[in-house]
Order: C-alpha cells, then sequence, then structure tokens
C-alpha cells in the first residue's frame, strides 16, 4: 500500500498534474470557484457546487501546484519548524522550545518558517506533498505522531531533506533525534523519594486510546509513548538498584483521553499503599488538587515528584525534573546545522541533561 502511495506522490507532484482549469471544467464550474473550495471557503460557495467540486478533485488526484521557486532544490537559508499544537503561543512546550531554536537559527543565520497550514481534507499523502514543498532547507519536528508520519519520514530520507525530530529518539536512519536524558530523569526522581524512606511509589503515565479506567501496567513497553517506555524501564531498573527488594513500585494508567484524572486515583494510591508519586507535572498538579479536595495534605500523605518543571508547578511548589525546554531547541539546531553540513544523523543526535529542581512536594511518609 505505501509503495502504491508513495509512487502517487511522484507521479502527481512532478509530472502530470492535474490543474485548476482540468478540475473546473470536470466539474463544470469556473475555475474562481474551485480555487474557493480547495482553500476551504465553504460559505462562498453553495453546497452542491461544494460537494461537485469536491468529488471532481479526487476523481482527478487533485494536488495544488506550487511555484517553480518553491520546489526547486535551492538554499533558502530557512528551516522548517513543525509544532507539536498549532496553538504556539498557548502551549509551554512549543514556546519554550521554539524559544530555544530562534535563538539559536539567528546565530547561525538562519529564519525560522513555522508550519501551521491545516491540511485540506481532501489531499491523499497530504503531509507528503507539504514537505515536499521547499521552501525551507529541512526541518525541526517537535514530537511527531505516528501513522502517516512514518511514510513522510521516509520519503524526506529518501529525498536528502535533512530532518531533526525533538523528544523521541524511535525515528529512521538517516534523522538525527534530540530527547532529554530519561535514564537521568527516572534515577533523580527515583533517588530523591527513596532518600525521603519511601519505599512504595508509583510512576503514572500518558493515556492511550484504549484507556477505559486506572490499570496497572504490567507489560514492558507497553504504551504509545515513546518517553513512557523508556522511563518504564529506567522505573523499574533504578527501584531495584536504590532500594532492593524492600521497596515496591507500579506503573499506572489514571487519566482519560483527554488526559484527566480518573475520580478515584487517590484511592486507588491508598489501597496499594503508594506513598510517592512520579509523573510529569500537568498530572502531578491534577494529583495535588484531588489529593487535597480528598482531606490529604502534600507531601505528608503523598510525596509528588514532576517532570517538565512546568511555571504551574513552580508556582505550586512541586518539586520536578528540569531539562530546559529551550535548551532542546538550540540544540534541535545545532544537530540540524551539523547535519545539513553532511555529518551522519547517528552523530549529530543529542541527550539533553537534566536537573533536579528541590521544592516542597516531598517530604518523609507519615507513618515512617
Amino acid at each position: 500500500m505505501f509503495e502504491q502511495q508513495r509512487a502517487w506522490v511522484y507521479f502527481s507532484y512532478n509530472n502530470m498534474r492535474a490543474s485548476i482549469a482540468k478540475v473546473a471544467q470536470h466539474a463544470n464550474v469556473s475555475t474562481m470557484t474551485v480555487s474557493r473550495v480547495i482553500r476551504g471557503r465553504k460559505n462562498q460557495v453553495n453546497p452542491e457546487t461544494y460537494e461537485r467540486v469536491m468529488a471532481a478533485v479526487r476523481e482527478l488526484n487533485y494536488v495544488p501546484m506550487q511555484s517553480s521557486f518553491q520546489n526547486r532544490h535551492v538554499e533558502t537559508s530557512t528551516i522548517g519548524y513543525v509544532p507539536h499544537r498549532a496553538e504556539v503561543v498557548r502551549n509551554e512546550i512549543d514556546s519554550a522550545t521554539l524559544e530555544g531554536l530562534c535563538k539559536e537559527a539567528r546565530k547561525h543565520g538562519y529564519d525560522m518558517l513555522i508550519m501551521l497550514r491545516d491540511e485540506t481534507d481532501y489531499m491523499a499523502n497530504r503531509q507528503i506533498v507539504r514537505f515536499l514543498d521547499r521552501r525551507s532547507d529541512g526541518f525541526i519536528i517537535l514530537s511527531p505522531r505516528c501513522g502517516e508520519w512514518q511514510d513522510l519520514f521516509e520519503i524526506l530520507i529518501e529525498q536528502n531533506v535533512p530532518v531533526v525530530v525533538c523528544y523521541r529518539r524511535d525515528v529512521p536512519e538517516g534523522m538525527a533525534w534530540i530527547d532529554p536524558d530519561n535514564e537521568n530523569v527516572m534515577r533523580l526522581a527515583v533517588e530523591h523519594l527513596v532518600e525521603h524512606g519511601h519505599s512504595r511509589i508509583a510512576l503514572l503515565v500518558n493515556p492511550t486510546q484504549a484507556t477505559e479506567g486506572i490499570e496497572i501496567i504490567e507489560q514492558a513497553g507497553s504504551h504509545d509513548h515513546f518517553d513512557d517506555i523508556e522511563r518504564e524501564k529506567y522505573f523499574r531498573k533504578f527501584l531495584g538498584e536504590l532500594c532492593g527488594k524492600e521497596c515496591h513500585g507500579e506503573i499506572l494508567r489514571a487519566l482519560n483521553k483527554k488526559w484527566h484524572m480518573f475520580p478515584n486515583t487517590v484511592e486507588f494510591l491508598l489501597e496499594h499503599g503508594i506513598t510517592g508519586v512520579i509523573c510529569n507535572d500537568y498530572t502531578a498538579l491534577q494529583l495535588w488538587d484531588m489529593a487535597e479536595a480528598a482531606g490529604l495534605k502534600i507531601p505528608e500523605d503523598f510525596s509528588i515528584v514532576g517532570i517538565d518543571n512546568h511555571s504551574d508547578g513552580a508556582q505550586r511548589n512541586l518539586t520536578s525534573i528540569d531539562f530546559g525546554y529551550d535548551e532542546v531547541g538550540r540544540l534541535a539546531v545545532e544537530a540540524w546545522v551539523e547535519l545539513h553540513s553532511g555529518k551522519p544523523a547517528h552523530e549529530c543526535s543529542k541527550v539533553v541533561p537534566v536537573t533536579l529542581v528541590k521544592r516542597k512536594s516531598v517530604g518523609k511518609p507519615r507513618n515512617s
């Protein structure tokens, strides 16, 4: 199936592509009407005409034609940045990473092009076509998802487009990655809790599409998120190394698909004797609120170590692991420049150092 898609991309993008005029003739409308439809201006076209144009677009495998300048392999002194979320300014990870990207890009004489366009619903292989539009010299991609992205990655490598991926390492050979030191994330978090006398510790991980209620994760690597797979491995490792057989740990999913904590999470933790919890800051603050609503105190009844060191967590005095999103951005540009200059991808990839920021969410267990 993928080979068929890829063949379609090369044929459509480089050879005999349908024009707007051909689509208009096929749908028996004006070229202006086709233009309005492919720009998503439904309010300017009646529904019957819109559907007729869309049918013609699909039948003819229409792909928007970019200018010859955009499709030439010329140096643009521009790096394309693909954020995790389109609301870059409102998302702390995206905005802080972008800050580091911009500072480092400026040092190397590059502009940043933020890729924000919505994908049109009619365009097969929409991401592949979009990224072969050479308005930049390559891309830095923030935490891409799976599926169509994997197809895109393989084609970008074949086209020798330099790409750096942030916040995950499971990328194809030929791409560089930038990722926090997950081993040290877990070492610092577990070590800090053990030093305060905790022997029953839980790691709360991200939800999956199949999440329906709180569940204990027993099968190693049974996650959708790269960081969870890495952190689970090191969580188990350091539990054994730092406190031996007397230490017990659980890996839990306690959030639904909308990232809201299940109402019985606190009761579940108490039933299992958990006194120390490790999770990202967003989850940590939810747990903190739920514990206080149940009449419990932090850190007397629960000690919590967050991951990410978000500003909201800092305001609540949440102990957290910090690795600096801006540093991820800075290193991503550094890696991209190295990759663009011909250095092998595995030599460009970088691990971002982490530190423990001690605040007031960790203390000795009440019964210690």
